[in-house]
């Protein structure tokens, strides 16, 4: 499907509907971004496997598409964990500096 014919299905649905993607095992993940890619036709059709790949080191066959990414709850779980972490290590970062009485001051 192309963006163009994506649009004109999109454009007869309620403006206001919220725009899901089936969850991992069941129920359904919002959408968190849209991602332009480039992809090629994979070499090895086996029926768990994506009809497409990343176009790595792809010379033919290119095809430039758009990934809809969801994350599901576990990765939210994740994500936030990772902030979190983030955030305690700046916090350590800046009071190792105040106590080496530097002005520096390490932001987001």
């Amino acid at each position: 499907m192309k963006i163009k014919e994506l649009i004109v299905l999109l454009e007869k649905m309620p403006q206001e509907a919220l725009v899901v993607v089936r969850g991992y095992e069941s129920g359904y993940d919002d959408i968190e971004c849209v991602t332009p890619v480039t992809l090629t036709l994979t070499d090895t059709p086996d029926w768990f496997m994506g009809v497409y790949e990343e176009a790595e080191n792809a010379q033919e066959n290119i095809i430039e598409a758009v990934f809809i990414q969801h994350y599901n709850n576990e990765d939210k779980h994740e994500i936030k964990q990772g902030k979190k972490i983030a955030e305690q290590k700046l916090e350590r970062a800046n009071k190792d500096y105040s106590k080496w009485g530097k002005n520096k001051k390490y932001e987001k």
